[in-house]
């Protein structure tokens, strides 16, 4: 059995805390992981981690149209793992698990292998083993898996794996109202889905911060403290917090309706702010979810995320089982027909792999039909031109 060697010393931020967790989503705690690889023996007593990737979750907050799914199952006995990410929208160069904690760049600790030339699908090497501090640190939510490209060497995409994780990149543009400060920071939230045990920290740049907290309110909105941050050493400019989420709050995060703000002695109702995003949203499509219904047993999954700033979205569908012609996001309710919204297009060419234009964004009255589960993933066909297989796309 191939084992890879544990690393001595894991950098974490102070606030990452050890979670033990009987089953977890990245992105979320819905089935919207990749397609893990049938193990080479059978495994029993597993747990499986689901994680969605996009540039969001970089370090670097990279802009890049690429989304994916991903899916780790181990075995909890021995700890053999099977798992892969199914990527869309990125020309993957290298892919791996690495280790390190939600905003925070970690060694390689598992390279990944692409299941084809092309078929952006990365999956874990046959006979790999976790060791038991490698084990420690996937139950912590400690490992990610990162897909790097050539634009991007140093990763395009990244998912923490069994934790639901939220960036921010504060700036004074982005307070109410809005200042010339030329300080900035770069934050982080990791949730796990199952204890809904937050993790928050933020790192700070050009100012001199006496308080900072997180608060309630959409973007261009300033609203209530909810979280009082600690900084971790006088005048770090580090700050985080450990708390548990309600499930009122779980889903206001999701719904990309909290903030960090850091105050200073210049500007004290907030000199550098930041919206916690994506917003994220997923969907199994099927021929039963078109209107009307048709036979095909065509599938596919797909993932959209947007920013709610500039409400830019990325979004991609991989499906299997049909040529498709076209496929776009359309706005509507579960059991109507709506109007395309977004375009799509298919790269390789009768790949099944389909993401969104890139530069799409939409509008005020849009994201709120994405909020309120009134958008739909559509793949269209030559035998079906009105819709082979559709999803209504469900927020995370």
């Amino acid at each position: 059995m191939r084992t890879f060697p544990a690393r001595s010393s894991l950098v974490r931020p102070l606030w990452a805390t050890v979670l033990v967790v009987v089953a977890a989503a990245c992105s979320d705690n819905d089935d919207y992981g990749g397609e893990p690889l049938a193990p080479s023996q059978p495994i029993v007593n597993t747990t499986s981690f689901n994680a969605t990737l996009c540039g969001a979750q970089e370090v670097a907050n990279v802009s890049s149209t690429g989304v994916a799914f991903a899916v780790l199952t181990v075995d909890t006995v021995t700890k053999a793992i099977t798992g892969s990410v199914t990527t869309v929208g990125i020309t993957g160069s290298v892919a791996h698990i690495h280790t390190g904690a939600a905003g925070v760049n970690g060694p390689i600790t598992i390279p990944l292998a692409e299941t084809a030339a092309g078929s952006g699908v990365w999956a874990v090497p046959a006979n790999t083993m976790l060791s038991d501090a490698q084990y420690a640190d996937l139950l912590a939510g400690a490992m990610y898996y990162n897909v790097h490209s050539v634009a991007f060497p140093a990763g395009e995409i990244r998912g923490q794996i069994g934790r639901d994780v939220r960036g921010s990149a504060l700036k004074g543009a982005e307070e109410v109202p809005a200042n010339a400060s030329g300080a900035t920071g770069r934050g982080f939230v990791a949730v796990d889905p199952v204890t809904r045990t937050l993790t928050a920290s933020v790192t700070t740049s050009g100012v001199a911060g006496t308080v900072a907290h997180i608060h309630e309110g959409a973007a261009g909105v300033s609203g209530p403290i909810v979280f009082p941050l600690t900084e971790t050493t006088p005048g770090s400019g580090v700050w985080g917090t450990v708390v548990t989420l309600s499930d009122a709050q779980y889903a206001t995060l999701k719904a990309g309706n909290y903030y960090f703000n850091v105050h200073s002695a210049a500007i004290p109702a907030g000199e550098i702010r930041g919206q916690l995003g994506p917003i994220i949203g997923g969907g199994e499509l099927s021929a039963a979810n078109e209107v009307p219904p048709n036979a095909s047993a065509a599938t596919g999954r797909g993932i959209a995320v947007v920013d709610p700033v500039t409400l830019a979205i990325s979004a991609g569908v991989k499906t299997s089982g049909l040529t498709g012609s076209m496929a776009h996001i359309h706005e509507a309710a579960t059991g109507v027909n709506g109007p395309i919204i977004v375009n799509f297009g298919e790269a390789p060419a009768a790949s099944g792999r389909w993401s969104a234009a890139a530069g799409a964004v939409l509008t005020p009255s849009q994201l709120s039909s994405f909020k309120a589960g009134n958008l739909y993933f559509n793949v269209h066909s030559a035998a079906y031109p009105g819709g082979e297989i559709r999803g209504q796309i469900a927020t995370q």
